[in-house]
């Protein structure tokens, strides 16, 4: 649900968490994952509602707002995190040709291993087109441990003006929103 939700029926996730519970205690369903895109405000009443065992969030080297609250908070509640839009939609390969790095699967899977390697997260959900993307993805189980070119690759992106402006534009609303 979105932000707004919130702002028009102040008694929207009480509703909503009464209605999750007596799901879960008729056996119905056995877990509730809340989702926004409207911030880090909506994610913070999501987690006091204490009706969701999970979050799923948007998450990666540019979308990294959720990690200066969300994430802490949902570890310690014990939440699982999932993880999406490791690509940022497909920024990345931008980014990728504004530092010079055509290697599109050199770029996926350095930002597949930089998001699983965040300790709250739980899982990624990876966009994927093709049975070999998928397949590209699943080879990073391999070794999650980023290599001296993963590395290199990573700062490169993140030093493009792209980037910056990317993660400086979703940081604003993700925080302010």
């Amino acid at each position: 649900f979105m932000g707004t939700a919130l702002k028009v029926d102040h008694g929207y996730l009480g509703k909503l968490s009464r209605n999750i519970t007596a799901l879960k205690d008729e056996g119905l369903i056995r877990f509730a994952t809340g989702d926004t895109f409207s911030g880090e405000e909506t994610y913070l009443r999501i987690l006091d509602a204490g009706a969701f065992d999970a979050i799923f969030i948007t998450l990666g080297l540019a979308n990294d707002g959720g990690r200066r609250r969300i994430l802490p908070e949902a570890a310690a509640r014990g939440m699982a995190v999932f993880a999406r839009e490791v690509y940022a939609k497909g920024e990345l390969w931008k980014w990728g040709e504004e530092a010079g790095i055509g290697d599109r699967s050199l770029l996926a899977r350095a930002a597949l291993k930089w998001l699983l390697a965040v300790p709250e997260v739980t899982t990624v959900v990876v966009g994927a087109g093709t049975a070999e993307e998928i397949m590209e993805a699943v080879r990073v189980v391999d070794s999650f441990k980023l290599t001296g070119e993963e590395k290199e690759a990573l700062a490169a992106v993140m030093n493009t003006s792209a980037c910056r402006d990317y993660r400086e534009g979703h940081r604003g609303d993700f925080l302010g929103g």
